[in-house]
């Protein structure tokens, strides 16, 4: 089959996002051919940093960790790990990140297998993840988006860890679960949100989404209710590049039939990505507030409220950091947080974290949250360069 060269977009703009890749012309790639070898069965999952979902499936055979994203219509392949499987070299294919462009190529006839699903003849995009690995805190060989989710409903029990498989179209909702209107536009699936009291806006739907709800620069600037609020500078992008954003606290924000209170969010710029460069995010953070089961071949979505919900994730350091073989490198420092006030700056180097050294098990462990511990929690930054910083964690924006 012949495939034009399509452009390859990044879907995903919030930071920390999982930046996969997505076709333009998704539809020109072959359809693999889909089998189920288990259904019904439930699938552990690790929520790493509790907003990342980690699932075990094989590509090829070997057995490997996916991060799971519902935006990306293409499952994407680092570079260097697809040498190490032994894929061959692809279609090289203009791209472009959330922060710039990219260079990736497509590769066919890749077999692919995860929650009792089997794919065969995949294509696939490969291209350099390790920025977003590094941003992340752990490798991130595989993401897995659109040929899962367009096949199979997936129930995420948060709670238990698990998640659910089944073909698309015979998931039977719970009495308890309230549909919530799934609206498609190309690869992407969007949902309806308010904020700040504000008139319904179209959001992506995007599990890859490591936060709660991202507003693209020609939304918010127009909003005297967000232009108003209270901000921390922060940065944005990913693969391609970082862009500068604000961090800020929304007075609520509704979405499937919940009124929530103070909720973090990032006022963006807008995405490099051309498809999506307008478009408002809902991330994981805000669906970790229910019990959700998926089937985007569909354009169904079903939640169900926790009763004990997770308060939402925020960040009161005001650092971002990369996972480097040095220690935890701080790639941005927002002047209102407390570590820059406390004398931290872009590029210092942190090798250890309250006594954690910043190596290997550093990433691995619950340290790595370190950042988002209860106002007031000390802590103690040691530097490459012998200096000791302390302070405390605010709510500074």
């Amino acid at each position: 089959m012949m495939i034009r060269k399509p452009m390859i977009i990044s879907a995903t703009f919030a930071l920390l996002s999982v930046m996969p890749v997505t076709t333009a012309c998704a539809q020109e790639l072959p359809t693999p051919k889909i089998s189920w070898t288990a259904q019904q069965a439930p699938v552990p999952f690790e929520l790493f940093r509790g907003n990342r979902v980690v699932v075990r499936g094989s590509i090829n055979g070997h057995a490997e960790e996916f991060i799971l994203d519902t935006g990306a219509s293409a499952t994407t392949i680092d570079r260097s790990y697809a040498k190490s499987i032994g894929l061959p070299p692809g279609t090289k294919v203009e791209g472009r990140g959330a922060g710039g462009p990219i260079e990736a190529e497509i590769v066919p006839n890749v077999t692919l297998e995860i929650g009792g699903m089997r794919f065969e003849g995949l294509t696939v995009a490969v291209m350099d993840l390790q920025p977003v690995a590094q941003a992340i805190g752990r490798p991130m060989p595989v993401i897995v988006g659109g040929e899962l989710f367009n096949n199979a409903a997936v129930s995420i029990d948060w709670d238990a860890r698990t998640l659910t498989f089944a073909p698309s179209g015979e998931f039977v909702p719970t009495p308890d679960a309230r549909e919530v209107k799934l609206t498609r536009k190309g690869p992407f699936h969007y949902v309806d949100v308010s904020v700040a009291g504000l008139s319904v806006t179209s959001a992506l739907f995007d599990l890859g989404n490591g936060g709660t709800i991202s507003l693209p620069s020609d939304y918010w600037t127009k909003q005297e209710a967000l232009t108003k609020l209270p901000y921390a500078d922060s940065q944005r992008g990913g693969v391609g590049g970082m862009r500068p954003a604000r961090a800020v606290t929304l007075p609520t924000a509704t979405f499937g039939g919940k009124t929530f209170r103070d909720v973090p969010a990032i006022l963006g710029p807008d995405s490099e990505n051309k498809e999506a460069a307008h478009d408002s995010n809902v991330g994981i953070g805000l669906l970790r507030q229910f019990k959700v089961t998926l089937d985007l071949g569909q354009s169904r979505l079903f939640l169900t409220p926790l009763a004990s919900p997770p308060a939402f994730q925020r960040d009161r350091a005001g650092v971002m950091g990369h996972r480097t073989d040095g220690g935890l490198k701080a790639r941005f420092v927002s002047p209102q947080g407390p570590a820059y006030k406390a004398g931290l700056r872009t590029d210092d180097m942190i090798v250890s974290v309250n006594g954690a050294r910043t190596d290997a098990a550093f990433f691995k462990s619950d340290q790595l949250n370190w950042a988002q511990g209860a106002p007031g929690t000390p802590v103690e930054l040691a530097l490459a360069d012998g200096r000791v910083l302390r302070f405390a964690l605010v709510d500074y924006f």
